[in-house]
């Protein structure tokens, strides 16, 4: 799997918390919209390194982590201490054994832009969702996965191409890796949410600054600001069992 070939070095560089703009910027909203999870059971799809999955556990969830990756689940599993968190390693087809209707929340963070098929993907997290149990999602906001930044005499602006088309781009970190994600407009997740029986509840647009050592200029940081750089979606699963 490539995501073994990068195991460690994206273990180093997001942490016990982590990176930059998780710590800072996303994950803040994806706990605010939790809220007390106490006693609750979550799987946190795509788990990577673990780190969020101690967050939640330390919250009081029983948490089930997943990750496609073998070595980061090894990572996670070398980091955790927790009996809260149960591991397991594959892609979707590892939720199966977690029993219907039995969760709580999904959480997914940073991940499902990596996924080539998300028909088989909703269709899992629905299964295990109780009824009006949530998901919470978060992705690099697609309208940057097409544009580039561009500045002028008025200031700093973003240049947009083919917003509409679904495409396959290198990962802006490990593109070398051979690692790839997908563009899709903010219209193919609504339909995929919606054809799995997700009503959405919840949209944020989030807005970053860059860290204080880049040291960027105020027009920068002030750009920055008003174009969002990470979308999270919280949805709801409808109706009954």
């Amino acid at each position: 799997m490539n995501w073994d070939s990068v195991a460690e070095e994206y273990h180093e560089r997001v942490g016990d918390s982590g990176d930059y703009y998780h710590n800072n910027f996303v994950n803040p909203v994806i706990l605010e919209l939790l809220g007390d999870i106490k006693n609750c059971e979550v799987v946190d799809f795509a788990c990577g390194n673990g780190y969020f999955s101690r967050i939640l556990a330390k919250l009081g969830a029983s948490v089930i982590a997943v990750d496609v990756s073998e070595k980061l689940i090894e990572i996670a599993k070398r980091e955790n201490s927790d009996p809260a968190i149960r591991f397991l390693v594959g892609d979707i087809t590892a939720l199966k054994s977690i029993e219907d209707y039995s969760q709580d929340w999904i959480v997914s963070t940073m991940a499902l832009h990596l996924i080539e098929d998300l028909d088989p993907c909703m269709a899992e997290f629905s299964r295990l969702l109780k009824p009006r149990g949530k998901l919470i999602f978060a992705i690099p906001h697609p309208m940057r996965d097409l544009s580039t930044t561009q500045v002028d005499e008025t200031g700093y602006y973003r240049k947009v191409k083919k917003y509409g088309q679904i495409a396959t781009m290198p990962n802006g970190l490990y593109g070398d890796k051979g690692i790839i994600m997908y563009h899709r407009p903010l219209d193919y997740y609504f339909a995929k949410l919606k054809s799995s029986r997700f009503v959405v509840t919840t949209l944020r647009e989030i807005k970053t600054i860059p860290p204080v050592e880049e040291k960027r200029e105020k027009d920068y940081i002030d750009f920055q600001q008003e174009i969002p750089s990470f979308l999270v979606i919280e949805a709801m699963k409808a109706g009954s069992v």
